[in-house]
């Protein structure tokens, strides 16, 4: 006889059941339970792996759907460890405790998932934590908490610093897997002395303790997790987890309860062994026929707790659909905003992409009905939202092309050797309307913006009087183009966003960064950069929709992102916000070119824009370290600058231009060449003026002077560089004014050499 450890089962009981009284004479109790287990546990796996692969074969959003596969894989972990533990009725032990190690893995992937909703890494979880004001202790800490101080005493007290409470529900969590290891290797240890007996609630043996341990790893776990929703429920709220967190916590709950209330009601004899039924069928059998029915169920509301659809690349055109909505609703206000004699004559309603006339003709290169053409019949048929030729400009439109192509296209281009927005991006536009509309609408705008302030436009005083580019004409005419061609690149995005390969297409990337520098023209004079911004938002969207990053394979979508984080770090520098980037760089700087040195302070200043933003409560040492972190990221990218980033050596006294109020101050020229290294010198000490003024210190008057001259040997280094002759064109001069701004805050006579 097998060891019963007191219980009186036994595996050759199975063999002494009785038929069940109604169907075949040879169906038994467990034979019957056994079939049954069989067939949901193979419907429960066939349906679980088909989830699976479809989230493999979507694998969109690695840092998200890797913690959706492991939570996904619990399920036929346990149809399966539950029927071979039934079949192998001897070996149960050892596959109940694989279940149950899976189980707290995928506790903890679930947990995890729910932090990468709010952030994609630990770091940026941490910096969203810093910001949280956490809650209280939920029931019935929060009573044990009275008897022990109080909320805010004692050592139950709630913590001050998100950090600090992200960090105890983090531990919290992450004990059950460490927990429930030890617990397996003193079970296995134990088995094979003959000591566990399972479902055996005597003292004497060890699953009464493991039960016990393993009760309380589970119960703190699982209160973590809930502590941890309850504070972030509502910017979860889009990603609908409180399906999601009943799927991970009734199918863990579940199972170890009945498990235990089983074993409990065989203890007190309320189950007994009869003649149908035998005493393994009882400790196993039922168990697992529960279990294995419930997988089945779990496997259903996983499949619509975790959908795979929202990552099918097919429905990504969402993103620019929801950005061209923005768009088309704060055209529609302006236009509607303005006196009536000012509109052009526009139809309003050609900007809803729902009455598109072109939804009933759209065709995708998939749906090409002809089998031998040419090949440049193909290739209009993949990109049929673009012209078969080359667009002929007209005599207007031609002085804003010249305007973008000479004036705008280099500010854009400063950090690109390339030149991509002057060399392919004009000729990309030759072939597509809504490009080029929007290319004229930033030239018109910019050209307009001079009007305003006043200065001189060497393609604008070429121009024959009477033309809307000429200067004799009223600045409110070319601001009217200006707006005009936007709306008409509204109307085109209306028409063919229907297109799925152009909403992922370089022209759409693009004309998202032109709609965005028309945006931020506009807000020249206005402090209101709300349209700005969301428009900002939405090209975020549209670059992640084509996994378009600073580091992309392509050089065009590489520059169309460094455009893009330039206008972000200005955005969110201006209004106080965060930067959007979520981009984490793969290239160390010890091996990036000159070139990419002189970008990635761009992205490090990005950094240092969104340390700025945080609330610099709660953990103050924490914002410290934060900020020592980003002064030696400053630092380290200084100390692996090549010759080129150093100043041009200039004898004392001899300048090139007559002395300036600025000069008569004490400023020196300071020039750099190539112009994209002396815009970096300007954005890294713009980068470490922020750090100094928003960093915590502890320090006393030493520390207070020692900052003080690193802000005037920054604040001198960037109007330095801005005063040079070499720096006067539009594109350095753009840059130096961003720099130039976060000089303000620093000492009221270096404000000369903005003023001159």
């Amino acid at each position: 006889m097998v060891r019963t450890c007191g219980n009186g089962a036994s595996v050759s009981q199975l063999v002494l059941e009785e038929a069940l009284p109604f169907g075949d004479k040879d169906i038994t109790f467990h034979l019957l339970t056994l079939n049954v287990c069989c067939t949901l546990a193979s419907l429960t796996i066939a349906f679980s792996v088909f989830h699976i692969m479809q989230h493999a074969l979507h694998y969109l959003c690695s840092y998200e759907q890797k913690h959706i596969i492991r939570i996904l894989a619990v399920i036929p972990v346990y149809a399966w460890t539950t029927f071979f533990s039934y079949v192998f009725y001897s070996s149960a032990v050892y596959c109940e405790l694989v279940r149950e190690c899976y189980a707290a893995y995928a506790t903890v992937s679930f947990f995890t998932l729910m932090c990468h909703y709010i952030a994609p890494n630990l770091h940026e979880q941490k910096n969203y934590f810093r910001n949280v004001k956490p809650k209280n202790w939920g029931w019935p800490l929060n009573w044990i908490q009275k008897l022990t101080g109080g909320e805010h005493k004692g050592w139950m007290r709630k913590p001050r610093s998100g950090v600090t409470w992200f960090n105890i529900n983090y531990v919290g969590v992450f004990q059950y897997v460490v927990l429930r290891t030890i617990v397996t290797i003193i079970a296995v240890v134990t088995q094979s002395f003959g000591q566990l007996c399972k479902g055996n609630l005597n003292p004497r043996y060890a699953s009464t303790w493991t039960a016990i341990m393993d009760a309380l790893s589970v119960l703190v776990a699982m209160y973590c997790i809930h502590q941890v929703y309850d504070q972030l429920k509502e910017d979860l709220a889009p990603n609908k987890p409180v399906l999601k967190m009943i799927c991970v916590k009734l199918i863990v709950l579940l199972t170890y309860w009945q498990t235990w209330l089983i074993s409990l009601l065989i203890q007190l004899r309320a189950l007994h062994p009869t003649r149908l039924i035998a005493a393994p069928d009882l400790h196993v059998g039922i168990p697992c026929l529960l279990t294995c029915a419930e997988a089945l169920v779990f496997a259903i509301l996983h499949y619509w707790a975790f959908p795979w659809r929202l990552y099918d690349i097919d429905r990504l055109p969402k993103y620019p659909e929801q950005m061209y909505d923005l768009l088309a609703e704060d055209a529609i206000n302006n236009m509607q905003e303005q006196p009536h004699g000012n509109r052009w004559n526009f139809d309003i309603a050609s900007l809803s992409r729902r009455q598109s006339p072109r939804q009933s003709v759209a065709l995708e290169a998939d749906d090409n009905p002809i089998g031998n053409v040419e090949v440049h019949a193909m290739a209009i048929l993949e990109q049929p939202w673009n012209t078969e030729t080359r667009i002929e400009l007209k005599r207007q439109e031609l002085v804003y092309f010249e305007h973008y192509v000479s004036v705008v296209a280099p500010i854009l281009d400063l950090f690109d050797p390339v030149k991509h927005f002057a060399n392919a991006v004009p000729h990309l536009a030759l072939r597509n309307i809504g490009l080029l509309k929007s290319l004229l609408a930033v030239g018109a705008c910019h050209m307009a913006l001079s009007q305003d302030q006043d200065a001189s436009n060497e393609v604008a005083s070429q121009a024959p009087p009477g033309t809307p580019a000429s200067p004799s004409s009223a600045p409110s005419t070319v601001r009217m183009v200006a707006e005009q061609l936007y709306y008409e690149t509204l109307q085109y995005l209306s028409q063919n966003l229907l297109y799925q390969s152009y909403t992922k297409s370089r022209e759409i990337l693009v004309t998202a960064t032109m709609i965005s520098m028309y945006e931020m023209f506009g807000t020249a004079g206005t402090s209101d950069h709300s349209n700005w911004d969301r428009h900002l938002r939405g090209a975020f969207w549209i670059q992640r929709n084509s996994d378009t990053s600073g580091e992309s394979t392509d050089g065009l979508q590489r520059a169309v992102w460094w455009a893009w984080l330039r206008q972000d770090v200005w955005a969110a520098f201006r209004t106080g916000r965060p930067a959007l980037t979520i981009h984490q760089p793969r290239v160390p700087m010890a091996e990036l070119t000159s070139e990419g040195l002189a970008t990635r302070i761009i992205y490090i200043a990005a950094k240092c824009v969104q340390f700025a933003a945080t609330p610099k409560q709660g953990d103050i040492s924490g914002y410290i370290e934060a900020g020592e972190t980003l002064l030696r990221m400053l630092d380290a990218w200084k100390s692996l600058l090549p010759p080129s980033f150093e100043p041009i050596p200039v004898q004392s006294g001899f300048h090139t231009s007559s002395p300036t109020p600025a000069l008569e101050a004490n400023m020196t020229p300071i020039w750099i060449h190539p112009p994209a290294h002396a815009a970096a010198i300007q954005m890294y000490h713009f980068a470490r003026i922020i750090m100094i003024l928003n960093q915590p210190s502890t320090g006393g008057l030493n520390t207070y002077q020692t900052r003080f001259k690193l802000l005037r040997e920054s604040t001198s280094t960037i109007c330095g560089i801005a005063l040079a002759q070499q720096s006067q064109n539009a594109p350095s001069a753009f840059v130096s004014f961003q720099a130039i701004y976060a000089g303000l805050f620093t000492h009221s006579s270096y404000l000369i050499c903005m003023l001159t």
